[in-house]
Formats: C-alpha cells, structure tokens, sequence
C-alpha cells in the first residue's frame, strides 16, 4: 500500500490507518470522529501528518454484556452521462463533409474514393444508422455490504469480533471488487494500564471492465454499425485520410480474457497505555 503524499493522516482507534479501512466500517460502530489540522496534530504525529490528522473512535464494548450488531445494504453505480452533448450521426458527418474531409483537390482518384466513402455513410445514415456509443460498455451496478459484530466482556477484559462483505459492482459491464475484512479486538486493563491488540485479515479480489476504457467509445463515430448484417461484430472501421483503421472498442470485450487482481493484507497492532498520573500519559 502506498499512501497519497496529499492525503491527511488516518488514526484508527490509536494505530495509523488508511481510507480503506475507515471506509469499510459501518457507521453505527463509530464512537468519534477528530479533524486535527494545526501544528499540534504534525507535533504528535510527525511529519506525516502535513496535511492534517483524520482520527476515527469506535464504539467499546460494553462490559458484562455480549452485544451482536449487523447491517445490511444495498449500493447502486451508474454513469451520468448528462455532460456529454455529442453530436448525432447525421450532425457528425454534415461536419466532416463541410470542414473538406471528403475532399482532396490533389489527387483526382482520392477525391473519388472520399466522395464513395461519404455517400456510403450518408446511406446509412439515411436508413436511420445513429450509434449512442456511450451506453456500449455501461450497466447500472448493484452491490451488496454486509456488517457482523460480536463484543462482549468485563471490566478488565474485553473483545470484539468483527466480520464484513462488501461487492461493489462497477457502472463499467463486468467491473466489480469484493472486499472481505475480518478483525479481532483484545484489552484488558489493570490497574492504570491498557494492553490492546487489534489483528486485521483483508481479502480483495478485483474485476476490471473487458470493455476497456470509457473515453475509446465517446471517440467513435455514431455513423458506424457496431455490427454487421450477420450480427457479428465489425472488427475496425475506415479512417477517412488516415492509412489506419479505427478499432471497435467492442471487439476486444468480446474476447475471451480477464483483468483480475487480488491481495490478502494481514495487520496486527499491540500496544501498551500507562496512566501515570491524570496529566501524563505514556503509550507505546
């Protein structure tokens, strides 16, 4: 894991945290939430804390009492495509034909071949060919997250067990990362002392998106059919003055590959606190 230079640091119940794991708690667990951004905050915690300290709390649990938490939610991803004002197929290709990309006063032969090329396209243009490429490689996403806590205990010693789910399906087709997170929490106090120690297990898994990147279809042309006469997917399109063809971003999703990714993150954090008196405390 490497941190964001710009990032503020993240303090999670004492120990140095990241976004991830303050992003994956479930709300009804945090106790506080602390914004430190003076030059106290970079005196505590060093030159780390730059640009500012986040410091999260959660809840104790309460002594003498087995307490069981769980929630879940449902979590939607979708494109807003209402920014995007492109021009139609026949706006597209009126454009081309007036900045002269069909024409070419050098070389008599050329000049026919763009003049073939653009009646052609104004064909189907005519029969009604106008591509919305943008909705190609989109889906509205649906996820899930799910929350399991155990805590119980005395006075001197208490625990808490927690366990969490959480899919998130991308607004790409076929993109999404599940996230398991699994933590155990042990302290006891005695006297005016406190030994904590967190052990944190992370499970991701990755799916990127076959459809490849977004901007490759608000680049396409609305005058070109994705797909022949047969169904099958055309493989390139011409390139009006260009020697090379355009790619159709959709062939390549067809194919049969993957883009996956995963890691397994284990952390375990121990520490020690001693009151030494009301004023002074010493913690390591």
């Amino acid at each position: 894991y490497d941190p964001d230079p710009n990032q503020p640091l993240f303090i999670l119940d004492g120990f140095e945290s990241t976004l991830k794991a303050i992003s994956n708690l479930s709300m009804d667990r945090v106790a506080s939430i602390t914004v430190l951004k003076d030059a106290a905050a970079t005196a505590i915690y060093g030159s780390k804390a730059a640009n500012g300290v986040i410091v999260v709390e959660t809840k104790a649990p309460e002594a003498g009492k087995l307490q069981v938490n769980y929630n879940g939610n449902l979590n939607f991803s979708f494109a807003d495509l209402s920014d995007y004002n492109l021009m139609n197929a026949e706006e597209k290709l009126e454009l081309e034909y007036q900045t002269g990309l069909y024409t070419n006063t050098l070389s008599p032969t050329t000049d026919l071949k763009l003049k073939e090329q653009y009646q052609a396209r104004l064909r189907d243009v005519l029969d009604g060919v106008d591509t919305y490429w943008l909705s190609k490689p989109l889906r509205t996403g649906v996820g899930q997250k799910y929350n399991l806590r155990l805590e119980g205990g005395s006075e001197e010693f208490r625990w808490g067990v927690s366990l969490a789910y959480n899919n998130i399906a991308g607004a790409m087709k076929d993109s999404q990362r599940n996230n398991f997170n699994g933590a155990i929490t042990l302290t006891y106090n005695y006297k005016n002392v406190i030994f904590k120690n967190q052990t944190n297990i992370g499970l991701n898994k990755a799916y990127e998106s076959k459809y490849g990147s977004f901007s490759d279809y608000a680049n396409m042309n609305p005058y070109e059919r994705p797909y022949n006469e047969n169904g099958e997917i055309n493989r390139t399109f011409y390139n009006v003055g260009q020697s090379k063809t355009i790619a159709n971003p959709l062939y390549d999703a067809a194919l049969n590959v993957r883009n996956e990714s995963n890691y397994t993150e284990l952390i375990n954090n121990f520490s020690i606190e001693w009151s030494v008196t009301t004023d002074l405390k010493l913690r390591g």
